[in-house]
């Protein structure tokens, strides 16, 4: 899956691990078949801004 370096190191910022940020997006993934890597991305950072203020 192609997911723009941009969103992850904005996912980073939130978990201090590339590792974690790369399985929030394949959660996603795995829960919305046939969204793009830049969807997924977008989802998993809205869904910790969401949870987090």
């Amino acid at each position: 899956m192609d997911v723009p370096t941009a969103l992850l190191l904005k996912l980073d910022r939130y978990t201090y691990d590339r590792e974690i940020s790369n399985r929030l997006v394949l959660k996603v993934a795995n829960n919305n078949p046939g969204k793009d890597g830049h969807w997924c991305a977008e989802k998993a950072l809205w869904d910790i801004e969401r949870d987090r203020y």
